[in-house]
């Protein structure tokens, strides 16, 4: 909770001191899919804590009028494609890379909109922070919503729609 939850909204809410109405900061939070604002009894403690860390973005986006807080919702992030990136995950571990070899193929290849390789995700979410998308996540598409206070939650088939991630 403290690194996803705490430290991505103090994060924020340091960076919005350097954010005004003529110069905003674009924050752009990697929450996941599955994340919720109205956890159930049955709720995953990363769905509850990360759609904490939402509500709270939105939050301090309200107060903020420079901050333009986003998330981003990526689901199966699969490094495996992007070698360059391999020198720089540490081992997960035995049973992780046996899970990984069982469940990747079928979703690389028939849950495709479950599937966020990090080499278009990582694209992505630069020219999310940058604001190339800005006129796109106005669409009202179903798959980008928006909390009180502004934050728009990007989910994982709107981003692999806007990458071009087929």
């Amino acid at each position: 909770m403290r690194i996803t939850k705490d430290y991505a909204v103090a994060a924020a809410k340091a960076f919005s001191g350097f954010a005004s109405q003529d110069s905003p900061l674009r924050f752009i939070y990697v929450s996941g899919d599955g994340a919720t604002q109205d956890p159930g009894r049955f709720s995953q403690t990363f769905s509850r804590v990360k759609g904490e860390a939402e509500l709270a973005l939105a939050e301090l986006r309200a107060k903020s009028p420079g901050l333009r807080a986003e998330s981003v919702r990526p689901s199966y992030v699969d490094a495996s494609a992007h070698a360059a990136i391999h020198p720089y995950i540490p081992d997960p571990g035995l049973l992780y890379r046996w899970g990984a070899c069982i469940i990747g193929p079928p979703i690389r290849i028939a849950a495709r909109s479950f599937h966020s390789p990090t080499q278009p995700l990582g694209q992505f979410l630069m020219d999310m922070a940058m604001g190339k998308y800005d006129g796109q996540l106005d669409t009202g598409a179903k798959d980008i919503g928006t909390l009180n206070g502004g934050l728009r939650i990007v989910e994982n088939s709107a981003f692999r729609r806007m990458a071009g991630v087929v």
